[in-house]
């Protein structure tokens, strides 16, 4: 056969071709997808098969693989507000995946040692909050030296809240039973400097025991995460008015009270616990 004739036999073949993929597209028999990405195998554990499950730190705790991201709230404990120069008594994240019923709480005690800006050295969470106080920054240094540590995490929101505060909700509630106790108004902060005065770590039992017993009573007495928000924005010093909407769209996402799991934290060092209520 020609060399021209094989061309055009090649050069009809090809048309007959691309003609009935056309066809089976348009017929629907033949349907282009998307592409894909192939699966690629997990990288290997760095981590001991041996090592205890408290070996995390609690920042990897905090930060469950869930396909929403987190969300989370800072809580500042001061003594009083109204102080020119007020005591730090700790911070807290309360965390939260939307869409998934638990809720994670880390606490962070005054003498657990943080940087701001990466300067050195580091220095107690207490020092770092009355230098902000002292330039009028109020818990920014705080809020700075926690999302350092928690690079995985973004805080949404922050709540101040002094002994004032606590007392008044404690006592809305009717009391929040604690160990053997059941402690209303002041006598929550009494009987939380009572376990201060043990040690670090009876302070920090103390903490988890109250911090899951408001909860619990919050659930109990059919609180949302919205009415509390609104209830945190009545108060006189517990809000800045620029974070208020922030704490709104925050309250909006996060999961029922009387149906979530609760797990505690605790940074700086000291240890580690956790319960479901």
């Amino acid at each position: 056969m020609r060399r021209d004739s094989l061309l055009l036999l090649g050069l009809l073949t090809s048309v007959c071709m691309i003609a009935g993929v056309v066809g089976g597209i348009q017929s629907g028999k033949i349907v282009i997808g998307p592409p894909q990405a192939s699966p690629t195998a997990p990288h290997g554990s760095l981590v001991s098969p041996t090592a205890p499950a408290t070996a995390l730190s609690p920042a990897l705790n905090l930060q469950p693989n869930f396909p929403t991201s987190q969300m989370a709230l800072l809580v500042i404990g001061i003594s009083d507000s109204s102080a020119t120069q007020p005591k730090f008594e700790g911070a807290w994240i309360v965390a939260f995946n939307p869409g998934i019923n638990k809720y994670y709480v880390l606490g962070f005690p005054p003498e657990a040692h943080y940087r701001v800006n990466g300067a050195k050295p580091d220095q107690p969470l207490a020092e770092i909050y009355a230098d902000g106080v002292a330039q009028k920054l109020g818990y920014l240094f705080v809020r700075e030296a926690i999302q350092s540590v928690l690079t995985g995490m973004s805080v949404q929101a922050v709540v101040t809240l002094d002994r004032n505060d606590l007392a008044n909700l404690t006592t809305n509630l009717g009391g929040v039973s604690v160990g053997n106790q059941l402690l209303m108004g002041f006598g929550l902060a009494a009987a939380y400097d009572t376990e201060s005065l043990i040690s670090s770590t009876a302070r920090m039992d103390f903490e988890h025991q109250a911090i899951q017993a408001l909860f619990q009573d919050l659930a109990a007495q059919h609180w949302t995460p919205d009415s509390f928000a609104v209830y945190l924005q009545q108060l006189p010093h517990a809000v800045r008015p620029e974070d208020a909407a922030a704490l709104t769209d925050l309250a909006n996402s996060a999961p029922s009270l009387q149906d979530s799991e609760f797990t505690w934290k605790v940074a700086g060092g000291i240890h580690a616990v956790a319960l479901n209520p």
